[in-house]
């Protein structure tokens, strides 16, 4: 078996989302390709070795040792024999062999008109090199005057929904190019349903809308408008454009008066440009005012633009010269810089078909130029009544998609759309979105195909959907495989610390906290309330972390070790903060019983004077016995027992940080953590001023144990890195913009009554929607600052922008 088994490469694809157990023998030389990536060379560096065999597998299968001698031994026997495989599902819902083309008796061998791609056994010789991109199609351009065998037993097993799923996600438009190669010799209904992928926008349909363009062409930005907040910054995106041959039509939707008011306010500055025409309308949802505003419309291109995003400065002149270039072009797409909750670019994608089924059903549609001609003729833009009367711009590309009207694709930043709370989208339900989903098939799906159930997969902000659809001329099926935001889960607590203040008492009067201003009624954080933040932590896809700190002296709590021991039963990460005025060797025993993983001590000085001027607190030489004696135990008595210092750098004690680093470096400490001083929203005392630590990172740089916490990676010019990254929960269970907001200004709702995944979305929301810019405008932690708008509105300052 040896000497055979030198004679067999493996090509082996990996990448799949759902890998399997393989056994293949240690010794054979394997060949791995990632799915998406050219599997010609695969093929080419496999017959370079000048085997005798070459097995074909995917990462998605299971394929032991004795399968693979089976198939060596079968073709070893059987020299006429070109490829063999197994039975599988796969064969029956992809290739459509019927079951009269399988039979159920173990280990029998048939004749088979396929072999597929996860699992196929060569013999070398026959098969010759190939141009083709996909192992599908190297299988199906040389397969029609082959022998190949199918042995029949389930003994590959594999997800076929999932694996059809991954191959249209990583390789639709290599699939898409070696169809259209196929289809020059071969004959398509020789090519599996799955395997059938086009790219629509080709122009070249018999079909064509063509429009006649001038030397200049006229845009017709369509505008529908329920909101005052942002929409000036729209209308200034569109009168700032590079391209002067524009018009915009915005269409108020019927808000109630007040609203109304607010909306020709901001808009007065505008109504002298004659090119901005305002309709107020009575409310008729977003599909229908913009089907409203482009039959008003005077331009040969239409372009959507939302009342809460922005135009890039150049999208006009891009469009006009796309357009200019080929006049038959119906529909230029191009990408979007996401701001606000995220920041990120999401380039459009390219549109597949899958035998006449479209595979991208939405995504971030705009901006798109649609030619009014194309637009009329296609019947106009078209709502969903169940989808809050929107949904046109899905429904208008797959209209483009089934005309195969020519698209053009703009990879670049066209279009900026906030993330806010205004945004219609957090608005819409799950029945809703799904309901869309079989609205939008059912309308522009091939009458030979139809949708049979839908997958959903969230990953992190994203969420993939695998759509199933089958034929009732054929027992093939198709597997569409979509990627798009989940606008309502950008904000979602993923490696959100939580900050639970146990206490308002606190026996320390540090200089850095301004307890004057602190109002609270309750003095301890209840049970009942730690019992609801556990049930909301225990559906966390990762181990949460909750710090016990708050403005209180959390040791204070009677209960302490009992609020630990709820927590991390509940899978979390428990960590705490105490300036270590209790720490004995018997508490410290308490809580690591309780499952305390990680315990700070805020000592913010080096000497005993120091101490008691910056925190007010006595016994200095104890509290340091206690944290020496800590260290000095930790490693045999609480081994797993994170053990950290901390210093709050102010100018009064700045001069002590040097001694500070090196008593602790020389002690059985995890970490020595240097943190700047913020001016806590602006109440701080004036007496209590920020040291200069500029240098500090570098000059402990050869210190492992020193972190100098200057918040590094932040990165997002629109969004607090503590608001986005630390969930804080008050004694009395309200969840605050952040510690600093000691009179409580800002509650966004009670753990008694919401889940913290809800009220970290409404949070996140309403500090983008700029509500707690008044106090974030006096911090000086807050990434750039505030500005006041037009009517006294907030928003929050881009910092690319100004």
């Amino acid at each position: 078996m040896n000497g055979m088994n030198s004679n067999v490469i493996a090509i082996v694809r990996e990448g799949f989302s759902q890998p399997a157990k393989q056994e293949l023998p240690e010794e054979i030389h394997r060949i791995d390709y990632a799915i998406g990536d050219s599997f010609q060379l695969a093929w080419i560096r496999a017959g370079e070795l000048n085997p005798k065999y070459v097995l074909l597998a995917d990462s998605a299968i299971t394929l032991n040792r004795n399968l693979y001698w089976l198939m060596i031994r079968i073709l070893e026997s059987n020299p006429t024999v070109d490829g063999i495989t197994f039975k599988s599902e796969g064969l029956h819902l992809v290739y459509g062999l019927n079951a009269s083309e399988s039979q159920n008796s173990r280990y029998s061998v048939q004749k088979s008109s396929v072999i597929p791609s996860w699992c196929a056994m060569l013999r070398a010789g026959s098969w010759k090199g190939s141009a083709m991109a996909t192992p599908e199609f190297f299988l199906l351009e040389q397969s029609k005057d082959k022998t190949l065998l199918r042995i029949d037993t389930h003994a590959v097993e594999f997800d076929t929904l999932q694996w059809a799923g991954d191959l249209i996600a990583f390789s639709a438009k290599d699939l898409a190019l070696d169809y259209e190669a196929f289809l020059t010799t071969g004959k398509p209904e020789s090519v599996p349903p799955q395997y059938r992928v086009t790219i629509p926008g080709k122009g070249n349909s018999k079909k064509t809308f063509a429009t006649a363009v001038p030397d200049s062409i006229l845009f017709s930005i369509i505008c529908p408008s329920i909101r005052p907040e942002f929409l000036p910054e729209a209308v200034e995106s569109v009168m700032h454009q590079e391209y002067p041959h524009w018009e915009l039509l915005i269409g108020i939707d019927g808000p109630k008066e007040s609203i109304r008011r607010k909306i020709q306010e901001v808009l007065e500055p505008f109504i002298h440009d004659r090119r901005i025409i305002v309709d107020y309308c009575e409310h008729m949802g977003t599909g229908p005012m913009r089907s409203h505003l482009s039959r008003k419309a005077q331009g040969q291109y239409l372009v959507g633009l939302d009342d809460d995003d922005r135009l890039m400065p150049n999208t006009l002149k891009r469009f006009a010269a796309t357009i200019m270039k080929d006049p038959d072009t119906a529909v230029v797409r191009g990408g979007i810089r996401l701001f606000g909750l995220v920041d990120e670019y999401l380039p459009a994608r390219i549109r597949y078909k899958i035998d006449g089924i479209s595979n991208d059903l939405f995504e971030a549609n705009q901006p798109y130029a649609v030619s009014k001609a194309s637009l009329e003729a296609l019947g106009g833009l078209e709502w969903d009544k169940d989808l809050k009367n929107a949904g046109e711009d899905s429904d208008l590309l797959l209209k483009v998609d089934r005309e195969d009207l020519k698209l053009a694709i703009l990879d670049e930043p066209l279009y900026e759309r906030r993330l806010s709370t205004y945004n219609q989208t957090l608005d819409c339900t799950a029945e809703e979105c799904l309901s869309h989903v079989h609205n939008l098939y059912n309308k522009h799906n091939p009458r030979s195909w139809m949708l049979n159930d839908i997958n959903l997969r969230g990953q992190g902000a994203r969420i993939r959907m695998l759509t199933r659809h089958k034929s009732a001329e054929n027992p093939s099926q198709v597997v569409c495989s979509t990627e798009f935001m989940n606008f309502q889960q950008v904000g979602n607590r993923e490696g959100v610390v939580l900050d639970l203040e146990l206490t308002s008492l606190c026996n320390a009067d540090c200089t850095f906290c301004p307890r004057d201003k602190l109002d609270r009624t309750s003095k301890f954080m209840s049970l009942d309330i730690v019992r609801r933040v556990a049930d909301s932590l225990k559906s966390a896809k990762i181990k949460p972390t909750v710090v016990l700190c708050g403005i209180g002296e959390s040791t204070l709590h009677p209960e302490l070790t009992d609020i630990i021991s709820i927590l991390s039963k509940a899978r979390a990460n428990v960590c705490m903060t105490t300036n270590g005025w209790t720490l004995t060797e018997e508490f410290v025993d308490k809580l690591v019983l309780a499952e305390l993983s990680e315990l700070n001590v805020s000592l913010n000085a080096a000497s005993p004077a120091t101490h008691e001027h910056i925190m007010r607190l006595k016994h200095f030489d104890k509290i340091i016995n206690y944290c020496n004696h800590i260290a000095q135990l930790r490693h045999d008595r609480w081994p797993h027992l994170k053990f950290h210092v901390s210093f709050v750098l102010t100018q009064e004690n700045f001069r002590e940080v040097d001694e500070f680093v090196d008593f602790w470096s020389r002690r059985n400490v995890s970490r020595i953590w240097l943190h700047p001083l913020t001016n806590r929203a602006g109440q701080i005392s004036e007496n209590c001023k920020p040291a200069e630590i500029d240098n500090l990172s570098a000059k402990f740089s050869g210190n492992p144990k020193v972190l100098v916490d200057l918040f590094p990676g932040n990165g997002m010019a629109n969004l607090c890195h503590i608001a986005k990254q630390v969930d804080f929960l008050s004694v009395e269970g309200n969840m605050l913009l952040c510690a600093q907001d000691y009179a409580a200004r800002h509650k966004f709702g009670n753990i008694a009554y919401e889940n913290l995944d809800s009220l970290h979305q409404n949070k996140l929301l309403r500090h983008l929607r700029g509500e707690t810019a008044e106090t974030c405008s006096k911090c000086s932690f807050c990434p750039d600052g505030f500005k006041v708008n037009r009517g006294g509105a907030y928003t929050i300052v881009q910092a690319k922008d100004y």
